[in-house]
């Protein structure tokens, strides 16, 4: 009965005493390795003893800049907003699919990039900046498709104005519904061309419009719609929401 006390070292049979010694022989330890020229460094200290404290990165310079540099340069290639991925970017969506969304009681065909259509393909070309995330229907634009389809009330007399559609499945969903005008808009003016093609497709293309603009920049807002505005997963990037 007492082995299974006494096996642990610092398992008090003293009282306080005991427990006190335990904790005096882990602080001695623990200060015998720290003045170890490589526990010192391990620890962020310098060769010259316990107050100088290490630079971070052990003296090297912090390339924290640049990394930011890339991050922020990959962040605007993938919201299509890299001048230079432009011309891969018209190659890209030169070729087309047809995708068929099942909206309320509503069969509506969007024209698609066909690279989304093929998920290895879809990743490694987003992966390379040229793909970005307008290119894809994402699960929040049919949820608000779905949504739209059941306050009808909202859009019937007014209209629609869908901000940041991208692919635009609510807008041509609710102009296919009865709405009597759609805008739908985007920042990517080459998802627009696309817009116009599935609203063609449906039979509403005198009901939709577009409009390509970055709201960031008010000079650019189009007229007051007067109708509904609505969007879905819009707000993932800092940059959209005003400080």
């Amino acid at each position: 009965m007492m082995s299974g006390i006494t096996s642990n070292p610092c398992q008090p049979w003293h009282g306080t005493a005991r427990r006190a010694g335990c904790r005096l022989l882990v602080i001695t330890v623990g200060l015998a390795l720290l003045f170890r020229p490589q526990y010192r460094a391990a620890a962020g200290f310098g060769n010259t003893g316990l107050g100088t404290k290490r630079k971070k990165a052990f003296g090297a310079p912090s390339n924290e800049p640049k990394v930011r540099q890339v991050e922020e340069h990959r962040r605007q290639q993938r919201l299509g907003k890299d001048p230079s991925t432009i011309r891969a970017r018209k190659e890209l969506l030169s070729e087309t699919s047809e995708q068929n969304f099942k909206v309320a009681d509503l069969n509506v065909k969007l024209v698609v990039p066909s690279y989304i259509m093929d998920y290895s393909r879809f990743t490694i070309v987003v992966e390379s900046a040229v793909g970005t995330v307008s290119d894809i229907v994402w699960p929040g634009e049919q949820a608000l498709a779905v949504t739209l389809m059941q306050r009808k009330h909202l859009w019937q007399t007014g209209g629609l104005c869908e901000l940041g559609a991208g692919l635009g499945l609510a807008g041509v969903a609710v102009a296919k519904a009865g709405a009597p005008r759609v805008l739908i808009t985007d920042r990517d003016p080459l998802v627009l061309d696309l817009v116009r093609r599935s609203a063609a497709r449906n039979g509403v293309e005198d009901q939709v419009m577009v409009s390509a603009f970055d709201w960031v920049d008010k000079s650019k807002w189009p007229t007051p719609f007067g109708g509904l505005v609505a969007a879905a997963d819009v707000l993932y990037d800092k940059e959209v929401v005003a400080p």
